[in-house]
């Protein structure tokens, strides 16, 4: 399943979707070009999630991911955490102001 990730450069900071395969490997930045340490296990240790496993919003203390669909191409993409209003999609790569 698809992940995001953030470009860790205070230079670029720019979000990015991944395939699984990804996951314990070093990849490249599609804006910066510095490479990016991607962690091998999905965040909290467990194992990455199959589709239709997202968290339940009657679930306590874990927050639901909203998902929001490229404009320019329709491929879902689940909305990182914090407020940035800006992604950029990770099979088209055009970047587009999110409003949630």
């Amino acid at each position: 399943m698809p992940f995001i990730v953030q470009c860790p450069h205070q230079d670029c900071r720019k979000y990015m979707l991944l395939e699984d395969h990804a996951r314990g490997q070093t990849v490249e930045c599609l804006i910066c070009k510095h490479p990016i340490k991607v962690e091998g296990r999905h965040p909290g240790g467990n194992p990455t999630p199959h589709a239709g496993s997202a968290p339940s919003s009657n679930t306590p203390g874990v927050p639901t991911q909203q998902v929001v669909a490229c404009p320019h191409c329709s491929t879902p993409l689940r909305l990182p955490p914090g407020n940035n209003p800006r992604l950029r999609c990770g099979r088209c790569s055009k970047e587009f102001a999110v409003r949630t």
